[in-house]
């Protein structure tokens, strides 16, 4: 008695293999279900709005993928989902000249272009056109396994932004300014510089027996020594010299201006006067 089985095509994951064999005259038509090989690209065109290219992301850890063809108006949306497609989120791409993070093409005209973005967790990808308005744009779908190098979310945003320490790169120009005092007969009242800056650095060196003190005003002008308050007095030692004590990396900002004073003791409201040469300063600033 003969028996035929006809198994299904597809089965979640696997396939329907034929194969025919022939022994001693005799033809044997042999069906089985083999695994579909979840990492085959995908490719399909875009003809029209609404229409998908749409792949199995399940063994998939990133998804690199690229449009291409002659089409016009044409903007793309980058979608996963976790159920196999009844619900879909977009997901940000990173484009493979590392410009931008986008969830979307924007209207495109006859452009080739690729993308890549993490799938891990989500069983399915797809790209959807939610404009169109001629020619054909294909659609190359490539999952991948291994890890994403580089991380596509770790990128600098246009604009203003917080970083932590880099390497700060040499330049010959838009760097630190330096200020030079060498102490006068006076209180040496002096405008480093009108408007708003930051403080890097100082180098005071004191060249007498007796303590000298360097006053810091947050200022946009010369200050009135005894009435203007210091934001920062400095004593320094009988016949030394040394760097002050400033952050480097962040420095100290002054709102207003950044203004000095050289006086001979320390209070706020003094006003005795040093002699020529006392006191020699450096002050880096921006």
């Amino acid at each position: 008695m003969e028996t035929t089985v006809t198994l299904p095509q597809s089965v979640a994951g696997t396939q329907l293999a034929v194969q025919t064999r022939t022994v001693g005259g005799a033809t044997a038509v042999i069906q089985e279900v083999a695994p579909v090989n979840a990492l085959s690209q995908v490719s399909g065109n875009i003809t029209g709005s609404g229409q998908t290219v749409q792949i199995n992301a399940t063994d998939a850890a990133y998804m690199a993928f690229q449009i291409s063809g002659t089409y016009a108006g044409v903007n793309l949306a980058f979608e996963v989902s976790m159920d196999g497609g009844v619900l879909w989120f977009p997901i940000l791409s990173l484009r493979s000249d590392k410009t931008a993070l986008e969830s979307t093409t924007g209207a495109l005209t006859n452009t080739a272009r690729a993308w890549v973005c993490d799938v891990n967790g989500f069983t399915a990808f797809r790209v959807r056109a939610t404009a169109y308005t001629s020619g054909t744009c294909a659609v190359l779908l490539a999952p991948c396994t291994g890890a994403m190098e580089p991380d596509p979310y770790v990128t600098l945003q246009a604009g203003s932004a917080t970083i932590g320490a880099v390497t700060i790169a040499t330049k010959t120009t838009g760097g630190a300014l330096v200020a030079k005092l060498i102490s006068a007969a006076t209180t040496n009242a002096t405008l480093i510089k009108n408007a708003a800056g930051t403080l890097y650095s100082i180098y005071v060196a004191n060249t007498t027996a007796s303590w000298r003190f360097l006053k810091l005003y947050n200022k946009s002008s010369a200050p009135t020594v005894g009435t203007d308050i210091p934001v920062m007095t400095i004593p320094i030692a009988p016949n030394s010299s040394g760097s002050v004590g400033i952050p480097s990396d962040t420095g100290i900002a002054f709102s207003a201006g950044i203004a000095l004073a050289v006086t001979g003791a320390m209070p706020d409201a003094d006003t005795t006067a040093v002699a020529l040469y006392d006191v020699a300063a450096n002050i880096v600033y921006a």
